[in-house]
């Protein structure tokens, strides 16, 4: 009898200690499955800093290059977290939900890359921040109207002004003399306005200083055969350089609505369901570390 309660009590041992193990795998398993999921959402994170990062239109290259580097390293680590995730044992209602999370994720990823492309595409036109070039390049056609219509005073009313001969005291002069752009379209058409906004300015030094001797029929002359004609051409320049930050314009209003739209739309369904996958997985590696405290003090009693 001893010995049958021995052998008894003996095998009940062994039998709780195997099962406090299979908890304690089981409680293993779920939190290395948590830990994966959150190095997933730590990657979303960090790729949706990269985004917010290039929408500052201010960032010089390197800055970008620093960004699209921390975007590749974002996605490599997801990718890694991800492939170690899927290699988890699930119930069929955990597969359900895991593959729809997969399914939302790869989505978020198509419109992430599809950001990236934007702003690679933006970076190639070389323009630096367009929104501010757009503004800059209003504010050079103001001033040459505003010089225009000065011109046109003087002509018809006699009204002098100060300056308006030096083309390189203008707005756009002192623009031209110090940018460094490197978009190879706009250099061009730098090129060929600089001699047209030359005679433009020139134009109006010659009005000035023959309406100042009296002589409003040669001012007029020069008015019609000179300076129109150069301003004419200044402007026709002037809308070539505004189609050409158009483009990047449109690129960075693209950029904006794939970030806060597009895909961030996607991130958030995604995270949604990461949470709630995550969740459960914290669930039920408290529960089995429940049973497994459980299941332990049983074997200790016998």
């Amino acid at each position: 009898i001893v010995a049958f309660i021995t052998l008894t009590v003996g095998f009940s041992g062994w039998h709780g200690v195997r099962r406090v193990g299979r908890y304690l795998q089981a409680v293993h398993q779920k939190m290395s499955l948590v830990q994966n999921l959150l190095e997933v959402d730590n990657s979303i994170q960090r790729a949706k800093v990269v985004q917010r990062t290039l929408m500052n239109p201010n960032l010089d290259a390197e800055q970008h290059k620093r960004q699209y580097e921390n975007a590749t390293k974002a996605l490599d680590e997801y990718h890694k977290a991800l492939e170690v995730s899927r290699s988890f044992s699930r119930t069929e209602s955990e597969q359900a939900q895991w593959d729809k999370f997969v399914n939302t994720l790869n989505e978020w990823n198509a419109e992430n890359d599809h950001f990236l492309v934007l702003a690679k595409a933006l970076d190639a036109e070389g323009l630096g921040n367009p929104l501010v070039l757009a503004k800059s390049v209003e504010l050079f056609r103001g001033d040459h109207y505003q010089a225009a219509t000065k011109v046109c005073g003087l002509l018809l009313t006699g009204d002098q002004f100060e300056g308006g001969a030096d083309p390189t005291k203008c707005n756009f002069g002192k623009w031209m003399a110090t940018t460094q752009l490197s978009n190879q379209e706009l250099q061009k058409v730098l090129e060929e306005i600089k001699p047209h906004h030359d005679a433009f300015h020139r134009a109006v030094g010659q009005i000035k200083e023959l309406k100042s001797k009296d002589n409003a029929a040669e001012a007029s002359a020069v008015y019609t055969k000179e300076m129109m004609p150069s301003m004419q051409e200044v402007f026709k320049d002037f809308e070539t350089i505004r189609t050409i930050i158009a483009r990047s314009v449109d690129l960075y209003g693209q950029m904006n609505e794939q970030s806060m739209v597009k895909s961030r739309d996607k991130e958030l369904a995604a995270v949604s369901l990461l949470g709630g996958i995550t969740e459960s997985g914290r669930v039920e590696a408290d529960r089995e570390s429940t049973d497994a405290a459980k299941s332990a003090r049983q074997t200790g009693v016998l």
